[in-house]
């Protein structure tokens, strides 16, 4: 016998989206790190995937976007010497 569709409970919901809130925070938090720990490195990283890491930042529909500056742009040439 085939289960009916349910939607997604309340609770549910809440927890999918604290934990998503959880990732987030934790991604932004380590491509801080990196930045700071390599500069050089991360900016290649940056060149290579800044469309995507922009999308994220512009789709971010928590207003997390304070948090997410940071990645809009990587560090400046001045600080990879």
């Amino acid at each position: 016998m085939a289960h009916p569709r349910t939607p997604i409970a309340s609770q549910d919901s809440a927890l999918i989206g604290r934990l998503g809130r959880i990732i987030t925070t934790r991604f932004i938090k380590f491509l801080q790190e990196q930045a700071r720990k390599d500069p050089k490195k991360y900016r290649e990283f940056f060149e290579e995937y800044s469309r995507f890491l922009r999308e994220g930042i512009y789709s971010d529909h928590n207003n997390r976007v304070g948090n997410s500056v940071a990645l809009a742009s990587p560090p400046s040439p001045r600080r990879l010497h």
